[in-house]
């Protein structure tokens, strides 16, 4: 798998574009959420993406995030993402399960390019 996560800041709103290849061919993730609690749409152009899934953010500390994913008012999952203090190495947590109802179980360790 090959994987690419942009983030930017858009107002004071965090864009996240994640383009994705893998045993499924190519996909690409995106949503814009400010770190407010409220629901904004999640898209994903995957073969089995299933329209409707929201996210909501939350700033835990000046170093970590949590992501809530939700469908059809359940929540799903959760990404927790800390940066390392040197700013270089981003550390995904993922729990949960897909929108299809399948396990999702991973930890990611990714470095800024």
């Amino acid at each position: 798998m090959n994987q690419v996560i942009t983030y930017e800041m858009v107002g004071d709103a965090l864009k996240l574009t994640a383009e994705i290849d893998n045993a499924q061919g190519h996909q690409t993730n995106t949503y814009t959420a400010k770190y407010d609690g409220k629901d904004y749409p999640f898209n994903s152009s995957a073969r089995d993406a299933v329209a409707g899934q929201m996210v909501r953010l939350k700033r835990i500390d000046a170093n970590t995030t949590q992501r809530t994913t939700w469908f059809k008012g359940k929540q799903i999952g959760t990404v927790t993402e800390v940066v390392s203090k040197d700013g270089k190495t981003l550390t995904r947590t993922q729990k949960g399960v897909n929108a299809q109802g399948q396990p999702i179980d991973n930890v990611q360790v990714l470095d800024r390019q």
